[in-house]
């Protein structure tokens, strides 16, 4: 079983991560990109799980909505590269 607890690991770290991220294309508690600057830098609290940011805007909301974009573009750079090296190889 040695051998695959990288496995485990990539997989205890990427499953929830993968989870989250479907979570954030699907419901987040606010907007992403609206401002409220009356609860702007708020600590994290039930109303705002993560805090807010400068501008008022809610971090949990753009954590979950960014991680779509990171994975998409990580996915992006992984086929272009398997493109480019695949002919190479």
């Amino acid at each position: 079983m040695r051998r695959f607890s990288s496995f485990g690991l990539g997989l205890a770290i990427g499953l929830p991560l993968l989870l989250f991220m479907g979570l954030g294309q699907v419901w987040t508690p606010y907007s992403p990109t609206q401002m409220d600057f009356t609860h702007r830098l708020a600590p994290p609290s039930a109303l705002h799980w993560l805090g807010t940011d400068p501008f008022g805007r809610d971090v949990f909301s753009m954590l979950a909505v960014g991680l779509g974009h990171s994975i998409g573009l990580a996915g992006l750079a992984v086929i272009l590269g398997v493109a480019g090296g695949l002919p190479l190889g």
